[in-house]
């Protein structure tokens, strides 16, 4: 960790710690070593820790930037001429970016690399009153850091070429109007339309479509878009063997069409209006009024009532039934008695 100028600081917490070796761990790692006996000031040791390594970092001394790898960027920057700055930040730079300005000590200075399809710079000084202080007053500091901001920007490769989509019933319309440099129409081209979806990285499913050439250089062609997801196209318009436009865009399908707020169908809804005699948009006071000239006719089911109707008729047989056999019972215990007696 030495070797990487990496520096270990150590706490020992408590009586039972064993405070002489953390203190040769912090010696050989050539750090702080800290003790305390309240676990809850462990928090505060750490903040102190963060803010004696972060002030380490900083070099507030004076210092002439250093050109390493000249380049196109800074064209027409006499650095030269340029004034001291009074501070930077010391770091490492990445093992593929491209050192460009540097300190007097060999600390980069300016730094770029490629991120992804960016790029991406560091500048370890400042751009302010604390350590360019004196670059503000220096005439090259606009052009210095316009063309570093110029150079991150996205290069334009779709100069001349516009691209229009169009979706509609489940499919897309590309149209693709290309000039040249002296804005004259690109004719007779061959088009091309590669089309990719979000599983082209794991399926070969890219789809190459042909450009037909439907006005004086415009180009379209039509894809279906009946899955869900995002879809990815290049269009390219070639002479011959040559590439004279080539554009990139993206299109993301989220829900179905039905879904989509679309405008109001006036038409449809006064024809539905005048076929059932109605009135379109009604005024909102005779909305609800009602009309004794119109009867609107509902069926109605009548199977709950006959099913409440026959439990009753149930219920009153079963009634019946008992009294009636209560009754012969009776009336038979009554002639066996009178036959007793008269015996």
């Amino acid at each position: 960790m030495v070797n990487a100028q990496i520096t270990v600081s150590t706490v020992a917490v408590g009586d039972d710690s064993d405070q002489g070796l953390l203190e040769q761990i912090a010696q050989i790692g050539q750090g702080r070593s800290y003790f305390c006996n309240d676990p809850q000031s462990i928090p505060q040791i750490f903040a102190k820790e963060t803010m004696t390594a972060s002030k380490s970092a900083i070099h507030e001394l004076p210092f002439t930037p250093q050109l390493i790898v000249p380049t196109d960027v800074l064209a027409g920057v006499e650095l030269d001429t340029a004034p001291p700055l009074l501070g930077f930040v010391v770091t490492r730079p990445k093992p593929t970016s491209q050192f460009i300005l540097a300190t007097e000590t060999g600390e980069p200075l300016l730094v770029w690399w490629r991120y992804g399809l960016g790029i991406s710079v560091a500048f370890t000084s400042d751009a302010k009153s604390r350590w360019a202080a004196e670059w503000l007053t220096w005439p090259d500091f606009p052009t210095f850091w316009a063309q570093i901001v110029r150079h991150t920007m996205r290069k334009s490769e779709t100069r001349g070429v516009l691209v229009d989509m169009e979706r509609k019933d489940g499919k897309v319309r590309v149209s693709v109007d290309a000039v040249d440099d002296t804005e004259r129409f690109i004719n007779r081209a061959t088009g091309t339309l590669t089309l990719a979806t979000e599983s082209a990285f794991t399926e070969p499913d890219a789809l190459a479509k042909e450009l037909h050439q439907t006005a004086p250089g415009r180009y379209e062609a039509t894809f279906e878009t009946d899955k869900r997801g995002g879809y990815h196209f290049q269009t390219t318009l070639r002479v011959g063997e040559k590439i004279v436009a080539s554009a990139a865009r993206g299109l993301s399908v989220g829900y179905s069409d039905e879904l989509r707020l679309k405008p109001v169908n006036i038409e449809l809804l006064q024809q539905v209006a005048m076929e059932t005699g109605g009135v379109f948009d009604p005024d909102s006071v005779t909305l609800f009024d009602p009309d004794p000239q119109r009867i609107a006719w509902r069926a109605r089911s009548l199977s709950g009532w006959l099913l409440a109707f026959a439990a009753v008729l149930f219920v009153l047989d079963v009634l019946l039934r008992r009294i009636e056999m209560s009754t012969r019972l009776h009336l038979r215990v009554g002639s066996d008695s009178n036959f007793t007696k008269n015996s």
